[in-house]
């Protein structure tokens, strides 16, 4: 059953960022001209800089209205039909937006080959244990 939940954790992340790489794709082909019209781009690496920008900003937004709207349970979460499961009843704002800010560290950070590690041992990542939250099927 343990081994099961993870590799269905791991296929949500992975919608997950597909999705998000999707998204942020859309959102840089339909406002890219238009930047690089204004600036240089001569520069190697400022094109690649704003996508990584982009990306970051549309991770936290798309995990925060996540955690906001559903309870955590993201669009990959949802296909795996997985949720969150919280010790505590109380789910406020400041502690979805803790869980999200979290999670985007550790995801989207030099952390992620540590917290992948982690995650396939423990079957857990590090924001559920900080945050005392499970992900149940």
């Amino acid at each position: 059953m343990k081994s099961l939940l993870l590799k269905e954790r791991f296929l949500a992340m992975t919608i997950d960022f597909l999705f998000i790489s999707i998204l942020t794709i859309f959102i840089l082909s339909f406002f890219e001209f238009k930047f690089f019209e204004i600036f240089d781009t001569s520069f190697i690496g400022r094109k690649w800089t704003l996508n990584y920008n982009v990306n970051f900003i549309v991770m936290i937004l798309y995990f925060f209205l996540c955690d906001f709207l559903s309870k955590g349970i993201s669009l990959g979460k949802k296909i795996m039909n997985l949720e969150i499961e919280k010790k505590s009843s109380n789910y406020i704002l400041q502690y979805r937006l803790c869980r999200t800010l979290l999670k985007c560290f550790f995801l989207f950070s030099i952390l992620l080959p540590i917290t992948l590690i982690y995650f396939f041992v423990k079957n857990e990542v590090f924001y559920d244990k900080i945050l005392n939250t499970n992900v149940v099927k």
